[in-house]
């Protein structure tokens, strides 16, 4: 913790996660039937850990708390390799000062996500092309969809939602632009993500 930053002297707190090196067995990350990985090697693959920072307003706390979503497990010291942290740095609270300032939050926009429903289903070896078709669809409509892919050995990972809108009923090209719906979502400049 930083105390009294700044013109206002308020105290500041940095966390500093470095996840990058840690190292996961290949067997947990489904990738034992890819590259020729046994499933005792250990890869550098970060475990995708992540902090959570819930705030409790009442006690004027935060709590830290390392997660990772991949391997669904609190705690991210056993995967340290270099022994850079001790443990008490995955899970700690911290003190805040929320009555003496006040805040505000401001945004342009908000995306939900809600599937609707699944387009379909194929298996296909490691490497190799998976495609499914996407039946009755009305004529210069906007669809937006992604992928989950799933591996034998557990391992589950989305690609980034994808947009495309059908040809006309003339059977011309779908046109896609700011009247379009989902445009303003999908061509946002830069940092209004």
């Amino acid at each position: 913790m930083k105390p009294r930053v700044g013109r206002i002297s308020h105290d500041v707190v940095e966390l500093l996660a470095d996840y990058q090196f840690y190292t996961v067995r290949a067997d947990r990350l489904g990738l034992t039937e890819i590259g020729g990985y046994k499933p005792d090697d250990q890869l550098q693959f970060g475990a995708s850990f992540f902090r959570m920072l819930p705030f409790d307003v009442e006690r004027s706390e935060l709590t830290v708390d390392t997660y990772s979503p991949l391997l669904d497990e609190f705690g991210a010291t056993e995967y340290d390799t270099n022994h850079r942290y001790n443990g008490t740095e995955d899970n700690m609270v911290l003190p805040i000062d929320l009555k003496s300032r006040k805040t505000t939050f401001e945004t342009d926009s908000v995306a939900l996500y809600n599937p609707v429903s699944v387009i379909g289903r194929t298996k296909v070896k490691s490497g190799a092309v998976a495609s499914v078709t996407w039946k009755n669809l009305k004529p210069g409509s906007t669809h937006a969809w992604f992928v989950t892919a799933r591996s034998s050995g557990g391992g589950v990972t989305a690609s980034e939602p994808s947009v495309f809108v059908t040809k006309d009923a003339q059977g011309r090209p779908g046109k896609w632009g700011p009247d379009t719906p989902y445009y303003e979502w999908f061509n946002q400049p830069k940092g209004r993500h």
